[in-house]
């Protein structure tokens, strides 16, 4: 039997390639310059940028490089840029006394986010690797935040570097631009100051001062909040303006500022959208700390304890909210009525009649407002311009329009004479707290999970609508705080203890040791971690009725 040769197999024929050579192996010399050493590490396996960490010279600065990842997907490295605080500019003094140390990391720390929107690609998205410098833009508020430090006799900026990559392997040449030549400019441009940015910082220190010293006369003269004249509320075109009658007077750095002082008790500001009601409420609510000047409701002071109860749902939702902010220690309670449900605030006299052999649904806000200062010293704030039973329940009435307030006290109490005023706030509680363990065991990490939630330890958590708005670095501070209340909390802890011992701690500079020296932290105000922490998945609350205390101190 003839064989027959097999035919050639079709498709086309893959040419022999010379084999690919080798690439030689580089040797990278500890010992030479950044420059040089990132030079050294070009084609190499992204992981080999861990080479680089620890600290560097950059002309006038020491670069620290902190944390390095081994893949360009799992996050941005983590960088400090240091200098003197001699060679900055900056007086030896903003380094020894806490509130200028505040007011100059604020101050630093705004001057970066403005020299990275100038010198720096705007940073959307972008993939991995790209090669940008990541700068933590503050919010409005002066809290103390990680992006900025002021220790040691050097001022220390803390950045994200997204080094460059190409398909996991290191763009040496790329990384050489970014670190040598972006990263000083940047640095000069937000660290080195004139004698014109010298007078800024100045004038920023004195907006701290001021605020504190105003903060701590209000309660020696029976106030629970000012507004200073010539305030620009964000909403209002016109600034506001005191009466009379209601204006005190603050000296304070050498200067007399005049404004409408809020006593304690139960203050109602009548009007709508656009009077100023709503408007000073919600400044009062962020004056607990000071604003930058120039900016919406720079000079607004408000009493340490100053917490907003809004509502999420309807009523029964927002009274919880009301009594987790007094567990958390609130002083003074500010209301707005678009904000809050419409059975909270008050109840028309004559649907009570109508309803008089039914039970009621719960208290309003305008029967025990009255209870909550007089036997608990926790004064409030309301703008409204239709719950009319609030005019009961107050001690001053203003009536806002345009920027400009009035007092209407007098008229109002002609009014409403004869009218119930106050209820018993019951009930009266104490709760402790036990945090389980998370679903991922030992993982106690923090991150932010979109726009309204949290991540912590493997938990999600929802946040509400705060009033201000949390910025990005006071929730990522905030899911800090509830991973280290989740380890506080592993036996059972009093609510009020618990948050006290974190707020003891972020004194002592705890955000430091929570983010293990990130630079997009900042501290969360004590309100929010307490309605956080009611909101944690893992927390089992245990309630212990108490007995009904005296009024600490009356009125704040």
């Amino acid at each position: 039997m003839n064989r027959h040769p097999r035919p050639p197999r079709s498709g086309p024929v893959r040419p022999a390639y010379p084999p690919r050579p080798s690439r030689p192996r580089v040797t990278v010399d500890r010992d030479a310059g950044l420059a040089d050493r990132l030079e050294a590490l070009d084609g190499r396996p992204f992981a080999a940028y861990r080479t680089l960490r620890g600290e560097h010279a950059l002309d006038e600065f020491r670069l620290v490089l902190d944390q390095v990842p081994g893949d360009p997907a799992t996050g941005p490295a983590r960088a400090r840029i240091r200098l003197p605080l001699s060679n900055a500019g900056i007086p030896a003094a903003y380094g020894s006394d806490p509130v200028a140390r505040l007011a100059c990391e604020d101050f630093l720390a705004r001057a970066a986010a403005r020299a990275a929107e100038t010198l720096l690609a705007p940073e959307g998205h972008a993939a991995p690797g790209s090669g940008r410098i990541v700068v933590e833009r503050p919010g409005p508020a002066i809290v103390e935040r990680t992006s900025c430090r002021v220790l040691d006799g050097f001022a220390e900026l803390r950045v994200a570097l997204d080094l460059p990559a190409w398909e996991r392997t290191v763009r040496g040449r790329h990384a050489r631009a970014l670190l040598t030549e972006a990263l000083p400019r940047f640095a000069r441009a937000a660290l080195l100051l004139g004698s014109s940015r010298r007078e800024e910082l100045e004038q920023h220190h004195r907006t701290v001062v001021e605020h504190r010293e105003i903060r701590e006369a209000l309660r020696g003269r029976g106030l629970v909040a000012f507004v200073p004249d010539g305030a620009q509320l964000e909403g209002l075109r016109e600034r506001c303006r005191a009466p009379d009658g209601r204006a005190v007077e603050f000296h304070v750095g050498g200067r007399t500022i005049r404004g409408l002082g809020i006593p304690g008790g139960v203050t109602l500001l009548v009007g709508g959208p656009r009077s100023g009601a709503p408007e000073v409420v919600r400044a009062i609510a962020a004056g607990t700390e000071p604003r930058p000047a120039g900016t919406p409701g720079h000079g607004v002071v408000a009493a340490e304890g100053a917490v907003e109860v809004a509502a999420e749902g309807g009523a029964e939702s927002q009274r919880e909210r009301l009594r987790r902010a007094l567990e958390g220690g609130a002083r003074v309670l500010l209301l707005d009525e678009d904000r809050s449900a419409p059975a909270f605030l008050g109840r028309d006299p004559r649907l009570g009649r109508l309803l008089a052999d039914q039970p009621v649904a719960g208290w309003t806000f305008a029967d025990i407002a009255r209870d909550l200062d007089r036997t608990r010293g926790v004064a409030s704030i309301v703008a409204a311009e239709a719950t009319g039973e609030l005019l009961g329940a107050s001690d001053v009435v203003f009536v806002a329009m345009d920027g400009g307030i009035e007092d209407a006290t007098e008229a109002a109490r002609r009014g409403t004479a004869g009218s119930p005023t106050s209820r018993r706030f019951e009930p009266l509680e104490s709760r402790s707290v036990t945090i389980l363990s998370s679903p991922t065991g030992e993982d106690r990490r923090a991150e932010l999970a979109g726009a309204s939630s949290l991540r912590v330890g493997g938990a999600r958590v929802t946040l509400p609508a705060f009033e201000p708005p949390l910025d990005d670095a006071r929730r990522r501070g905030l899911a800090y705080a509830l991973a280290r209340a989740a380890a506080l909390g592993a036996e059972p802890i009093g609510v009020a203890e618990l948050i006290d011992t974190l707020e003891r701690e972020l004194d002592a500079g705890a955000l430091d040791t929570w983010g293990e020296r990130r630079g997009d932290l900042a501290r969360p105000p004590r309100s929010a971690i307490v309605e956080a922490l009611y909101r944690l998945p893992s927390a089992r609350f245990q309630a212990t009725r108490l007995e009904r205390p005296s009024p600490p101190g009356g009125r704040p």
